[in-house]
């Protein structure tokens, strides 16, 4: 009797290169992946940033069996290195039971980056009745792309003054950050004043603030 050819379960017994991964599925615990493979990531710059703020596209497959139910579009794959990998489009490829699915990973190059954090002003009542504020941590330790964008003359007791405008490109979606009372402090202790907060509508780009530069403070003040 001639056996019947079955691939339906043998990706992770012929396959080279797999590796152990983490999908992340936003409301559920993290699942681990033990089988997962990639094809050669594709890098081009996402961005008008010199090149520091790039994307690379890439395949990831893995055995449906090691995550049954379909991961929603936006879910993120963390490989082995930490880097994170959003997924825009997945099918289920039933001959071979995997999921094949097209991931981007979004990231400002380490080399030429700089770290942010996000305060939150809290105030509080001075001698005076005056509302005071001080500044809490909302997120430290974001990597972010801080770039100028353009300066705007304004007329300030006779003389001109130029406030300098610039765009951060984030690296993470702070999704749960508040629209008022904020600020940006970078690695060198420049601080800058939270005009916007851009939250991408699509799932293939990085949130911007754009913000204005108003000062410095002693870094760790």
């Amino acid at each position: 009797m001639t056996d019947i050819f079955d691939p339906s379960s043998d990706f992770e017994t012929v396959t080279d290169g797999l590796e152990a991964v983490t999908l992340q599925v936003a409301g559920q615990e993290d699942q681990a992946i033990a089988h997962a493979h990639r094809n050669q990531a594709k890098n081009a710059e996402a961005d008008e940033a010199d090149g520091d703020v790039r994307q690379g596209d890439t395949t990831w497959q893995w055995p449906a069996a090691e995550s049954p139910t379909r991961p929603p579009l936006g879910s993120v794959i963390v490989d082995g290195a930490g880097d994170h990998w959003t997924i825009l489009a997945i099918d289920n490829q039933v001959l071979r039971s995997k999921w094949s699915a097209t991931c981007r990973n979004l990231a400002v190059e380490a080399r030429l980056d700089t770290l942010v954090t996000i305060q939150q002003a809290v105030y509080a009542k001075s001698d005076a009745g005056e509302a005071v504020p001080t500044w809490e941590d909302l997120h430290a330790g974001v990597r972010a792309k801080v770039q100028p964008i353009t300066k705007t003359p304004e007329i300030e007791s006779d003389a001109e003054t130029t406030d300098q405008a610039y765009e951060i490109v984030l690296e993470a979606d702070l999704a749960d950050v508040p629209a008022a009372d904020l600020r940006i402090v970078d690695s060198e202790g420049s601080v800058y004043r939270i005009d916007d907060y851009r939250r991408p509508s699509r799932i293939d780009v990085l949130p911007v603030v754009e913000a204005t530069k108003v000062g410095e403070i002693e870094v760790g003040e």
